[in-house]
């Protein structure tokens, strides 16, 4: 499965879509249950005010669908504006390898543009927290809850 995912993988920026698709997607993943849940905000935000947010903030995110099999299973959400991102996997493609190629993929398109790249991740999200740890030479724990990473 690794390698059918390693085939058919791709990350592209959302640049080519309008508002409204931007939009959809983003609230998909960026409210999603699962999401919710290790996620510093957890609040869910209704579309109606979410698409007013995103429409004032769009210019500072930068987004990133990830497809396998031009299907897509997850997105990366980048602000300009601190560094931080967050990635987003449906539940379903989870522990096959498609987080480690994104952010593979992520970090070389990062590093051209020579931008930072930080993240904050839940302690008790084991496999993110080993991910992360795989791609950083600097991590702390900054409370009981959270490690802050940085990347590149």
């Amino acid at each position: 499965m690794k390698l059918e995912i390693k085939k058919n993988f791709k990350l592209n920026q959302m640049s080519n879509l309008n508002f409204e698709e931007k939009f959809n997607i983003f609230y998909k993943f960026r409210f999603h249950p699962d999401y919710l849940k290790i996620n510093t905000n957890k609040k869910k935000i209704s579309k109606v005010k979410s698409k007013i947010w995103f429409k004032k903030n769009q210019n500072l995110r930068k987004l990133f669908v990830i497809k396998l099999n031009h299907k897509i299973i997850g997105l990366i959400i980048y602000n300009l504006d601190n560094f931080f991102y967050s990635i987003i996997i449906l539940k379903k493609y989870r522990g096959l390898g498609a987080g480690k190629i994104a952010l593979t993929k992520f970090i070389k398109i990062l590093k051209k543009k020579k931008f930072k790249l930080r993240t904050l991740v839940k302690k008790n999200n084991k496999n993110s927290v080993h991910l992360h740890k795989k791609f950083s030479n600097s991590y702390k724990s900054i409370n009981k809850l959270f490690y802050y990473f940085e990347i590149i």
